[in-house]
């Protein structure tokens, strides 16, 4: 009876065990992480030592097992390494790595001549096929600033826009000025996963280097 007792409980341990992995040798970690012998996903020698299954050499975005210790802009560094400015990642009591703690929020002046109001096109905007939102429906005498994103580079060079349609959008969205005179309109470069591993990983650091320049 205690064997078959101590059989069932093993055969319960390995149900739930197989139910809880999020990864494997043939599913890799939806955040890239390392993939445990357990199937759990995770940084450090727990995760990516013996026994790991896939995606060995990772690195957390910060802290003890991230490629660098603190995160951009000082923000908190979780437990599990990974940057952010809530609770989750700033609060000792949930083991946070380094830049723990409240952040001080910036507090604004009470004159508003010098008052900056920007503004973030996304151009794709103009595209979607439900509820289009191009260049010319922005009212610019809402802002001081206006960003058209993305620009796109390739070797240091700018290669959008490629379409006659993209080209008539980025056009409208420069003319903006002549109803506000004083808007400053800009390019935001780029993308969230611009300098992610692929083509243009290297492309931020290659425009602002010496020898590129």
């Amino acid at each position: 009876m205690k064997i078959l007792f101590i059989s069932l409980l093993l055969y319960l341990f390995e149900y739930n065990y197989v139910q809880c992995q999020t990864c494997s040798k043939t599913q890799q970690c939806t955040n890239k992480a390392c993939c445990s012998k357990y199937g759990n996903c995770g940084y450090g020698p727990d995760f990516c030592g013996q026994g790991c299954l896939s995606n060995c050499n990772a690195k957390a975005e910060c802290g003890q097992y991230g490629v660098q210790k603190l995160c951009p802009l000082n923000v908190c560094c979780s437990q599990y390494g990974f940057c952010g400015t809530t609770s989750d990642f700033c609060d000792i009591s949930k083991k946070c790595q380094n830049n723990c703690g409240d952040k001080q929020l910036p507090k604004c002046s009470n004159n508003q001549n010098n008052l900056i109001q920007v503004g973030y096109y996304a151009s794709w905007a103009a595209y979607r096929s439900c509820q289009s939102y191009k260049s010319i429906n922005i009212d610019p005498r809402d802002y001081t600033h206006l960003n058209y994103a993305f620009g796109n580079i390739s070797n240091g060079i700018m290669v959008n826009p490629n379409t006659k349609e993209e080209e008539d959008n980025m056009q409208q969205f420069v003319a903006l000025k002549q109803i506000n005179s004083n808007l400053k309109v800009l390019i935001s470069v780029g993308g969230w996963a611009f300098n992610d591993p692929g083509p243009t990983r290297t492309e931020f650091h290659n425009i602002i280097s010496t020898d590129g320049m």
